[in-house]
């Protein structure tokens, strides 16, 4: 009888939580990379694959030539899906990981594309995580169109915009039921 008391107190003390854990999770997602959206991701481990949906900025630093004094800033909006594999074999610490994830973009106004990011994942409790990002997403062909969305004149030069964002950042809450 003592022998089995004994085993009890190991059996339920809470268990440690994992940088990635297995299993089904819940993501709320926002900032450049996923936009403003909700999501889930299905993983192994350190190796998985998250779907996201939701509000995407769209957004023009854009010139005709004259300069920077010539520059100007347009902004809108669309809706966006994404699906990435994410692989995080590197653990700093017992409750964080670092990783990649890379995947395909469907954007309502760019259509196709793909993004690429460098993601830090941090276990904030059994069943809640955070996701910090930094990355690219390009969108090939899609200048013409983010134009005529955002009503930039078709000779202007665009510098920098939705089409092809080579930094973004973007941040996920993962809450693991």
């Amino acid at each position: 009888m003592s022998g089995a008391s004994e085993r009890e107190p190991n059996s339920a003390r809470p268990k440690t939580p994992t940088a990635n854990r297995p299993g089904v999770g819940l993501l709320a997602a926002a900032g450049l990379h996923n936009g403003l959206g909700l999501g889930a991701r299905l993983g192994l481990g350190d190796v998985g694959l998250e779907v996201t949906g939701g509000y995407q900025l769209l957004y023009a630093l854009w010139d005709t030539g004259g300069g920077a004094r010539d520059r100007k800033v347009d902004v809108g909006s669309s809706a966006q899906l994404g699906s990435e594999l994410y692989f995080t074999p590197w653990h700093p610490g017992a409750t964080s990981a670092v990783g990649l994830k890379a995947g395909y973009r469907y954007n309502s106004v760019l259509k196709h594309g793909f993004a690429a990011a460098i993601t830090f994942l941090a276990t904030l409790s059994p069943h809640l995580a955070f996701e910090g990002l930094a990355g690219a997403q390009v969108f090939p062909g899609s200048e013409g169109r983010l134009k005529r969305k955002l009503d930039v004149p078709s000779g202007a030069n665009i510098a920098y915009g939705s089409q092809a964002q080579y930094f973004e950042y973007g941040f996920e809450l993962i809450w693991y039921p």
